[in-house]
């Protein structure tokens, strides 16, 4: 068995959206199976989470600006596999962009944190959630306005 520590097979985005300077709502999508995210051979770990993202929400690289410096990973455990998945943090810049969700999934819903929290099944999640909603409302996204 190897210790060697295994780069992330999967990756995604934490998508949110800003109503107002303290106000962010994030996209959570709810589904009917699971649902790979695994990055193609060669494929940088953002180029693939706004691949997997366009299949599962119908947005483009053209609706999101992804901040690849927030990078999360989680780690999950299934069917006795060790797995990691890195999020990324991705802004979408239209509040009112039609979201196009994948056959998988079965709905989706723009939430607050605490909404969104309630919502989430696992613990990674939502401190994973936390983090980000850390990051946008103490502005530290650099020059980037929203």
């Amino acid at each position: 068995m190897s210790n060697a520590v295994k780069a992330a097979s999967q990756a995604g985005l934490f998508l949110f959206r800003r109503l107002s300077a303290n106000a962010v709502e994030f996209l959570l999508l709810h589904t009917n199976e699971a649902s790979g995210s695994c990055l193609g051979e060669c494929e940088e770990p953002v180029q693939g989470a706004l691949r997997i993202t366009e299949c599962l929400t119908g947005l483009t690289k053209c609706d999101i600006d992804v901040f690849s410096k927030y990078k999360y990973p989680l780690k999950y455990t299934h069917l006795e596999d060790s797995n990691e998945i890195d999020f990324f943090l991705g802004h979408v810049h239209n509040n009112n962009k039609q979201i196009v969700i994948s056959d998988c999934h079965c709905d989706y819903k723009w939430m607050n944190l605490e909404c969104a929290c309630n919502r989430m099944k696992y613990i990674e999640l939502k401190q994973m959630a936390k983090c980000y909603q850390n990051i946008i409302i103490d502005n530290k996204l650099g020059n980037y306005t929203i």
